[in-house]
């Protein structure tokens, strides 16, 4: 039993859905981590237990687990008889609910996820679950990439990306219609600011993420924009010798070009499944499309 494991399991503070069900579960989950109430909504299947598999969800840039693609995502999966837990990252936030409030300083940084990520997995195993599934969509692909080259865990069987963001994407998230000597000088200052051991001093009316002018640390935003090396997660499919799957949509205008990206990147351990009319967020109907094809790399149908 690895330190991570034990930490996460001994961080439980909700009651655990156990045991097989006659009907499907939903209930939310809070767990205590490094003194931060994470949330989660736990889906467990009809007849089901943590024992028969479990997908592990991470959202997009500064949203939730609820937002509108988790919540149709894991409804979706739940009526193909997969169960889920759909996370919520703090981003420095106890019980944090709904998107990041960018009236208020941001000093949570890109990697901070993987940590979260590992306390969830200990939450799920100590449920019983051996056979875990890790979902990225959009950025929450390259923190679940992260998680996996930090604190890999042998529970972890399978990967999917929804629509994973590549380094193109996240360099310039917020930037896109402004010109490009805004971001070079918030880099600057923020680098200069982390060179002096002053990466925790607050930078005011800072573009970050989805917050057009935000209170931010320096080393927040270092964190979301400049390559540290781990930002294209494209690079590492296959890299984890697990079977993966990108889910990309013909629509999707945030990673227009991920098709052509992806070429060359399919093999033995990578698929791609195309959702014909989706966009990048996969919604109602086309939610049912992109879980249908997740079911059938799983080994469903």
């Amino acid at each position: 039993m690895t330190k991570a494991y034990v930490a996460a399991a001994a961080a439980i503070t909700f009651a655990t859905l156990v045991g097989p069900t006659e009907t499907a579960q939903a209930a939310e989950v809070r767990l205590d981590h490094k003194g931060i109430g994470l949330l989660g909504e736990a889906a467990l299947a009809s007849g089901k237990s943590w024992k028969d598999g479990a997908i592990l969800m991470v959202h997009g840039t500064m949203q939730h687990g609820r937002m509108d693609t988790m919540a149709q995502q894991q409804k979706a999966l739940l009526e193909l008889g997969r169960s889920s837990l759909s996370i919520t990252l703090s981003l420095g936030v106890s019980d944090r609910r709904g998107n990041a409030d960018c009236e208020k300083p941001q000093i949570h940084r890109q990697q901070d996820a993987a940590s979260e990520i590992a306390a969830w997995v200990g939450w799920l195993k100590a449920q019983g679950a051996t056979d875990i599934v890790l979902l990225g969509f959009s950025r929450g692909g390259n923190q679940t990439l992260r998680y996996l080259l930090d604190k890999p865990d042998p529970a972890i069987r399978r990967l999917i990306f929804m629509a994973p963001l590549s380094w193109e994407e996240m360099s310039v998230a917020g930037y896109g219609e402004v010109p490009a000597g805004e971001m070079q000088k918030n880099l600057a200052e923020a680098g200069k600011l982390a060179a002096a051991g002053r990466g925790d001093n607050l930078m005011r009316g800072v573009r970050l993420l989805n917050c057009p002018s935000v209170t931010t640390s320096a080393n927040a935003f270092l964190s979301y924009y400049r390559d540290d090396g781990r930002m294209n997660t494209l690079d590492r499919l296959g890299g984890f010798g697990l079977p993966t799957l990108v889910i990309t949509g013909t629509l999707d205008t945030i990673t227009p070009d991920l098709p052509n990206r992806l070429k060359g990147k399919i093999g033995p351990n990578v698929r791609v499944a195309t959702v014909d009319g989706a966009n990048h967020f996969f919604r109602d109907l086309l939610a049912d499309e992109a879980a249908e094809a997740i079911d059938k790399f799983l080994g469903g149908g």
